[in-house]
C-alpha cells in the first residue's frame, strides 16, 4: 500500500505531538506488536543534511493492536528549527525488518513569536 500523504505544521518553539495509525489496504489498523520506526524531516528530498531526526522509542511510541505511533518532539528541537518549507516521511520497520514508509509529505515550520 502506498504511503498517505499528510503535510504537517511544525510551530517553532514547541512540542510538536504527531499520532500516526498504520493500516491495511482496507483502512484497518496494523497490529504493530515489536515494530520499530523512524521518521525524518529535511529541506528537500535531496538534502544531506535532516532537520529533525527521530527513532523509537526515544522519540516516538509504538502502540499495539491499534496501530498508533506517537510521534513527540521536544520544544528545544522545534526552537532550533528555521522557519520555512520542508519535506518528511514515517516508516515503520517490522521484527523481520522490512520497511514500510506509511505516511509522508511537507513539513511547514511556522515562525515562533513568543521567546
Amino acid at each position: 500500500m502506498p504511503a498517505k500523504n499528510v503535510d504537517l505544521t511544525i510551530e517553532q518553539g514547541t512540542t510538536f505531538v504527531q499520532a500516526i495509525i498504520a493500516q491495511d489496504s482496507t483502512e484497518t489498523p496494523i497490529d504493530v506488536s515489536g515494530y520499530s520506526a523512524r521518521m525524518q524531516v529535511r529541506a528537500t528530498h535531496g538534502s544531506a543534511n535532516t532537520l529533525i531526526d527521530l527513532l523509537s522509542p526515544a522519540d516516538i511510541d509504538v502502540g499495539g493492536a491499534d496501530g498508533m505511533f506517537t510521534v513527540n518532539i521536544a520544544d528545544t528541537v522545534t526552537a532550533a528549527l528555521t522557519p520555512g518549507s520542508a519535506v518528511y516521511d514515517f516508516e515503520m520497520i517490522d521484527g523481520l525488518g522490512n520497511v514500510t514508509r506509511v505516511i509522508e509529505g511537507a513539513a511547514l515550520i511556522t515562525p515562533e513569536v513568543t521567546r
